[in-house]
């Protein structure tokens, strides 16, 4: 997890890991998974999930694939600070915080990351990709505290486009059905995953000095220096 950079005159030690298996589209099949194995193993072919909005609908297999458990969104009317919450907690279950950690510390699922109130605590902090696709249509943009997207977590999961102030904000809640669940899990992957701090303050934007953000974007700095990480050994 520990690599060695130098870039642009300067020596740089970085901590990388790959989640493979953490991205959104990937967190939402395994929280859908757990959902309907969890009311599979309690006996319901059926159940209302406060990770979803009324009118939501999905048939989804348990593991072993012997049964199929529907996933349907809360009813409206029926939400209460507990059922807001229960997809947070839900949706924290997928972490796999009690994975055993060979190396202290640990981040989640039992990978080791160096905790970030000793090793960047005063560092900018960016978000990227699907960060800022649930954050910036709703107003938290730029720059904002953790804090910021638990508030908005809050209202969403409430489950009431009318909650929002503008036309184009109601529109984007409500064309989506994940969007409760998608910043549930944002916010647990960067609180309770990472273990940052709610006051920490953190960045999202789609570039950075020009240059677009993405996954991609540590291999385009080592092209751009012609460095020994991307030279063909050909």
């Amino acid at each position: 997890h520990r690599y060695e950079m130098a870039y642009g005159g300067q020596n740089y030690t970085l901590y990388q890991h790959s989640y493979l298996g953490f991205g959104l589209n990937e967190a939402r099949k395994k929280i859908k998974l757990l959902i309907a194995q969890e009311a599979s193993d309690s006996g319901r072919l059926s159940v209302e999930h406060p990770c979803f909005p009324a009118g939501f609908r999905e048939e989804v297999a348990t593991k072993d694939k012997k049964d199929e458990v529907t996933i349907k969104g809360i009813m409206k009317g029926s939400q209460t600070p507990a059922t807001q919450e229960a997809c947070y907690k839900e949706v924290r279950k997928i972490l796999n915080k009690s994975a055993p950690c060979a190396v202290q510390p640990c981040s989640f699922n039992g990978v080791y990351q160096p905790a970030l109130d000793q090793t960047f605590a005063e560092n900018p902090f960016y978000i990227f990709s699907y960060f800022y696709d649930r954050t910036y249509p709703l107003g938290v943009r730029d720059e904002f505290k953790l804090s910021d997207v638990k508030a908005l977590m809050d209202k969403v999961c409430k489950h009431d486009v009318a909650l929002f102030a503008s036309k184009e904000q109601q529109e984007e809640v409500g064309a989506e059905n994940h969007y409760c669940m998608d910043l549930s899990f944002q916010y647990a992957l960067l609180r309770d995953g990472v273990g940052m701090d709610e006051n920490r303050v953190v960045r999202s934007t789609r570039k950075i000095k020009d240059a677009e953000t993405g996954w991609c974007l540590g291999a385009s700095l080592a092209v751009l220096d012609q460095n020994r990480y991307c030279k063909s050994r050909h």
